[in-house]
C-alpha cells in the first residue's frame, strides 16, 4: 500500500512532467518557420507558377502553429486568430483582385503575425530564469522573426516605389517575396553579397536598421544565454 509521502511525490513528479512538456512552446512553432523559408525557396525553384498559393498556405499553417503553442494564452491567441481570419479574407480577395491593394493587405497581415510572434518570443527568451532547449528554439525562432519582418517591410518599400531596390526580377508578389527574404537574411547576418542593392532613401534606412538590429541582438542574447547558464551553474553547487 503506498504511503501517502510517496503518493505526493508521484503527483509532484507528474505535475511537473506536465509542466516540462506544457512549456515546449517554440519547439514546433520554430520548426513552422524553418518549413516556411524551405517551402519559399523550393517552390520558387520547382513550382512558381502556384507558389503564391503554396507560400500562403505554409504561412496558414505558422499561424496555426502558433496558436496551438500559446492556445491557453488567450491574449496571444485571440491576435492570432483574428490576423489568420484576415489573412484568409486577403487569400480569397487576391483570387479576383490581382493589384498593389490585395498584396498590400495580405503583406500587412503577415507583418502583424510576424511582429506579435516576435514580442511574445523575445519576451518569452529574454525574462527565461533557466536555459532550456525550449529557451534555445525561441531564440531561434526570434531571429527568423526578425528577417522575415524586414523582408516584409522590404516588399512595402517596393510597393511605395519600384525602384527602391535594384535587382528584383520576379514578376509575382510571391517571387518578390522570396527574393527579399534572402536580402533580408544577407543584410541580417551583414553579409553584404552585393547581388541585391538598395538604393531608395527608404530602403537603405530599413537596410542598416535590421543590420544593427541583427547585431544588437545577438550581441543581448549570447550575454543573457551566459549570464542565465551561469547562475544555473552556481545553484547547483
Amino acid at each position: 500500500m503506498p504511503t501517502p509521502t510517496s503518493t505526493s511525490q508521484q503527483r509532484s513528479s507528474k505535475l511537473s512532467i506536465h509542466s516540462d512538456v506544457s512549456e515546449q512552446t517554440f519547439a514546433w512553432f520554430t520548426c513552422s518557420l524553418v518549413g516556411l523559408l524551405l517551402a519559399n525557396a523550393l517552390i520558387a525553384k520547382v513550382a512558381p507558377t502556384w507558389g503564391g498559393l503554396a507560400l500562403e498556405l505554409t504561412y496558414v499553417l505558422v499561424v496555426s502553429t502558433f496558436i496551438r503553442g500559446w492556445r491557453r494564452d488567450v491574449m496571444l491567441a485571440r491576435p492570432a486568430v483574428i490576423l489568420l481570419a484576415l489573412f484568409c479574407v486577403g487569400m480569397v480577395w487576391r483570387t479576383f483582385d490581382q493589384g498593389k491593394w490585395s498584396e498590400a493587405i495580405l503583406l500587412l497581415v503577415m507583418l502583424g503575425f510576424f511582429l506579435l510572434g516576435l514580442v511574445v518570443a523575445l519576451r518569452r527568451v529574454l525574462q527565461a530564469r533557466t536555459v532550456t532547449s525550449d529557451t534555445i528554439l525561441g531564440a531561434l525562432a526570434v531571429y527568423l522573426l526578425f528577417a522575415l519582418t524586414w523582408a516584409a517591410l522590404f516588399q512595402f518599400a517596393l510597393l511605395a516605389d519600384s525602384t527602391s531596390i535594384e535587382n528584383i526580377h520576379a514578376n509575382s508578389w510571391f517571387g518578390r517575396f522570396n527574393e527579399l527574404v534572402y536580402f533580408s537574411f544577407v543584410t541580417l547576418t551583414t553579409l553584404g553579397y552585393g547581388d541585391i542593392l538598395p538604393v531608395g532613401a527608404l530602403a537603405r534606412f530599413l537596410v542598416y536598421t535590421e543590420a544593427t538590429v541583427g547585431q544588437f541582438y545577438i550581441a543581448v542574447l549570447v550575454a543573457s544565454l551566459v549570464s542565465k547558464r551561469g547562475q544555473g551553474v552556481r545553484g547547483e553547487f
